[in-house]
């Protein structure tokens, strides 16, 4: 298995837009790490990079063949679908566990809504279907984009309870405008401003 995911030199322009240039990281398995920097800095940019949804206009990113769950900052449900039935379809998709499923679902208190469609979710509860489908696979790496957003305090505490228990045979990967949640869960915070200033000096 691999020990690491690899940004070489990479720089990625949108048209003439340069959102990353010659910027070089690696993230090591066993541990979380946080993305941090303005709108625009290029975070949400560095973890579709990764996931490979977009792929850079030069440099390198090794990570072999590897398993990844992704949570983007915002993304359109089924709105006239069962929750549950949502749930299962992906579930059976991802070839994961129905005990796993199940698990998360009360974990994140997702029982009493299960039944209704997505549409009558709240935002809170939307953002809590996107974790579920996330992290019922069996992956080896997590991707979350701005992932705290809309969740309540109680379901905020055991998301970070959650990363903190299990990224010890895991990679996580998060962007978040708010690192002073996150203190004592990752192990490592990578400011994007510093990254590139570093990358302008080679």
């Amino acid at each position: 298995m691999e020990t690491s995911i690899d940004l070489i030199n990479v720089t990625k322009k949108y048209h003439k837009r340069k959102v990353l240039d010659n910027i070089t990281l690696k993230f090591t398995f066993g541990k979380a790490y946080m993305l941090v920097g303005e709108n625009g800095s290029g975070k949400s940019t560095i973890l579709k990079l990764i996931t490979g949804l977009i792929f850079p206009t030069s440099g390198v990113i090794k990570k072999s063949n590897l398993k990844i769950s992704y949570v983007p900052e915002k993304v359109m449900l089924p709105r006239f679908v069962k929750t549950i039935d949502f749930l299962n379809i992906l579930r059976e998709i991802k070839e994961s566990s129905l005990d796993k499923m199940n698990e998360l679902i009360t974990y994140f208190d997702l029982d009493i809504v299960k039944e209704k469609k997505i549409k009558e979710l709240s935002k809170g509860m939307m953002q809590k279907v996107l974790l579920i489908q996330a992290l019922m696979d069996d992956s080896s790496v997590f991707i979350f984009d701005e992932v705290l957003n809309g969740l309540d305090k109680v379901s905020q505490s055991k998301l970070l309870e959650y990363i903190k228990d299990n990224k010890h045979n895991k990679l996580f990967i998060i962007s978040s405008h708010y690192s002073d949640y996150y203190l004592g869960i990752v192990d490592e915070i990578i400011d994007l401003n510093k990254v590139k200033e570093n990358a302008k000096s080679f």
